[in-house]
Order: structure tokens, then sequence, then C-alpha cells
């Protein structure tokens, strides 16, 4: 009984900080995005958005130590209605940031962004970008 109960703990425990990155690369890979309302915050390491994700109200938490969560990687990339946290309120420049705009017109578009230790959003090699409320 005992045995069961310290599993039983344990996979609590392993679902409670589970990774969703795999899930929603493979969805964010295929096309663009928009995900259903109302899912548990988002356990993500770093997405490579190739295509738009609107988050339609999610949270993402972002457990990495330096980087960025989400890399804006084509032309035209559009990341919207979403709230993006980090692990971190204290600064650092050379910590973990938000989201990262690479490519030209790229737009971030009613997005809350907090508890980063470096950026919110960091400039990448993308020019034109636009970032609205």
């Amino acid at each position: 009984m005992k045995k069961l109960l310290t599993l039983i703990i344990l996979f609590l425990a392993a679902k409670v900080y589970a990774d969703d990155t795999l899930q929603l690369q493979a969805m964010i890979d295929a096309g663009n995005v928009k995900l259903p309302a109302h899912h548990a915050p988002y356990s993500i390491t770093r997405l490579i958005l190739k295509h738009s994700l609107n988050a339609n109200g999610n949270v993402f938490r972002c457990i990495l130590p330096d980087g960025e969560g989400f890399i804006m990687k084509k032309r035209g990339i559009k990341l919207s209605n979403a709230e993006i946290y980090g692990m971190d309120d204290s600064s650092n420049a050379s910590g973990a940031s938000g989201v990262q705009l690479n490519g030209d017109h790229d737009t971030v578009e009613n997005v809350y962004i907090h508890k980063f230790s470096a950026y919110a959003i960091v400039g990448g090699n993308g020019n034109n970008s636009v970032v609205r409320n």
C-alpha cells in the first residue's frame, strides 16, 4: 500500500510539472493554430513559431533558465491572445526572455509577458515588427 501511495504521489507531481512543448510544437509545425480556450497553464521550454499562434486566452509558463520562450522564425508570424510568464522576477540581461522576433513583419498582439529576468520581447533579425495591445 505504501508503494502504491508513493507511486500515485510521484505521478501527480510529474503531471503538475509536465512539459507541453512537444505537443504544442507539433501543432504549430503543422500550420496556423488557434488553441482551445480554458486549458490549464501550458508548461513549455521553447516554442519555435513557423506559423501563427492564437493562444485564445491561454497561459504559458516558460521553464527555461535563459534564451527565449517563443522564437518567431518566419515572415508575417502572429502571436496573439496569450499570457506568457517566466520563472524569475530578478534582473539579468543574460537570463530568459519571453519572445524573440526574427522574421520581417512579425506581430505580437494582446500578449501579457512578465516574470522574465532579461526582456519581455527581444528584437532579433526581423524588420518592421509590430507589438500592440
